[in-house]
Formats: C-alpha cells, structure tokens, sequence
C-alpha cells in the first residue's frame, strides 16, 4: 500500500529545504549510475548522502547537513533511520524510468520527499500505480515494493530526497 501526503511541511520549513536544495551552493556529487551500475536506462544522477547506517561494519556514517532534513524526520514515525539520500536527474527528451528496484530486501518503509514540480514521477512495477512530482510531497511505501523513478521532460532536474527507515510500532 502506498501512502501520498500532500503539504507535508509547513510553508516556512519546506521553502527552506526547497531553497537549499535548488541554490547554488547545495553541495551535489556525481554518481555514475541511478539504481546500479549494470542499469544502463540513465547512464547518470547526482545525489547527497545525508545520512547512511553501516551495519555491517558497527557503526553509522553521518553525512553532512541532515539537520537541513530534520523537518522531515521528525514528521515521520520512525524508530530507526537507515538511510537519507538526495537524488537529482536531469532533463530528458523523453521520460525514461530509471530502473525497477527495492531499496532493501528487509521489513522497513521508504518515504520520498519532492522538492520541485516536474513531469517526472514514481512508478510502481506491479500495481502500475505514478505518483507525480508535486514540491512538498511525501510519498510512503513498503521498501520492498518494485518502484522507479521516471526522468522529466519539461523541467531542468528532478530533485527527491529518499528516506529508508523503521517504523515505531504503534500500541
């Protein structure tokens, strides 16, 4: 099941983020591919770790500005953070999706954040289901559900910020 929320921050928080993210001084790092490397639909993205946790080496690995997202996560019914990652594609001539993918094999949710409006969106593999890029939206779902991400063709970029977590239980 997935979940859309519209107007997730208030006016004031999101312009913020927003204003960051889309500035000249948000700092963007190549990566040479979108969902793996033998993935060859769009050959590149740019992204900004914000946070990362390492279990397999005991420790967790903090990037820089996730106090630039803490709006969000404090919205968010989370127990445990895994992973907040920015993603930013660039124009298209047509739309291309990304690559169908899990961010993770195990129990955990995905939230993803727009930033700005585009024509691009998010596409489910089997229910076939497009959430559009609206800016202040967050769309939630189970992370092992087959998504992707579709380039935009009318705007610049296409900016997202990817949340993987665990949710608190609710008692």
């Amino acid at each position: 099941m997935i979940e859309v929320i519209d107007n997730f921050l208030t006016e004031k928080e999101f312009s913020y983020i927003q204003e960051t993210m889309l500035g000249p001084y948000f700092p963007w790092y190549y990566n040479n591919f979108i969902v793996s490397e033998e993935d060859e639909s769009l050959n590149f993205q740019l992204i900004h770790n914000f946070y990362k946790l390492n279990p397999n080496y005991g420790y967790q690995e903090i990037c820089n500005l996730l106090e630039l997202v803490q709006p969000i996560l404090s919205k968010l019914n989370m127990f445990l953070l895994i992973r907040s990652k920015a993603n930013l594609t660039t124009i298209t001539d047509k739309h291309i999706t990304s690559g169908y993918h899990c961010d993770f094999d195990y129990d955990c949710t995905t939230a993803i954040f727009y930033i700005n409006s585009n024509n691009g969106y998010t596409i489910f593999k089997d229910t076939k289901e497009k959430v559009k890029s609206v800016p202040n939206r967050l769309l939630k779902f189970d992370t092992r559900m087959k998504h992707s991400g579709v380039s935009s063709t009318d705007e610049k970029r296409r900016v997202v910020i990817n949340f993987n977590y665990i949710e608190k239980e609710n008692k």
